[in-house]
């Protein structure tokens, strides 16, 4: 079947009916709207409802990290700033070395804070891993080996 161009389709022929004009309900509209754009709002809608806390404040981690989690975090972002380094192919042994060298001296830091540390502080095990593990790349990286094989 072919598509008659002149021939106008049903659909174009249907006709949507015109609305009345009540001109007493837009103003009903206008006013009411008006009304409620004109009123001050109230300050309370703004606010934050108040929440408990979920957990007693017995319970709650502190925000504050003590110094030996601090230092291990450092640590921790040093390795990832290295491993980024070693990744992108752009890097150069330049921009390397000094990542490398500033890990290495954080380490060393790492290490005398170890000596202090009581065996019983949860953030030794981690502190200790972490001093492990730089001393090791710093020692791959001082060697020439620098990626996995």
């Amino acid at each position: 079947m072919k598509i008659d161009p002149t021939n106008p389709s049903p659909a174009a022929t249907h006709t949507v009916p015109a609305r009345s004009n009540n001109k007493g309900q837009n103003d009903d509209f206008a006013s009411v709207f008006k009304t409620q754009m004109d009123r001050k709002p109230d300050p309370s809608l703004n606010s934050p409802p108040q929440l408990s806390p979920m957990m007693p404040p017995s319970l709650r981690m502190e925000h504050r990290m003590s110094a030996q989690a601090q230092t291990a975090s450092d640590l921790l972002d040093g390795m990832d700033q290295y491993r980024q380094l070693l990744a992108d192919s752009r890097a150069t042994l330049r921009d390397i070395a000094p990542v490398v060298e500033t890990i290495e001296k954080k380490s060393a830091k790492a290490q005398k804070m170890l000596a202090d540390m009581a065996e019983t502080n949860p953030v030794k095990d981690v502190l200790q891993e972490t001093v492990l593990m730089i001393n090791k790349e710093v020692e791959r990286f001082k060697l020439g080996v620098y990626l996995e094989e």
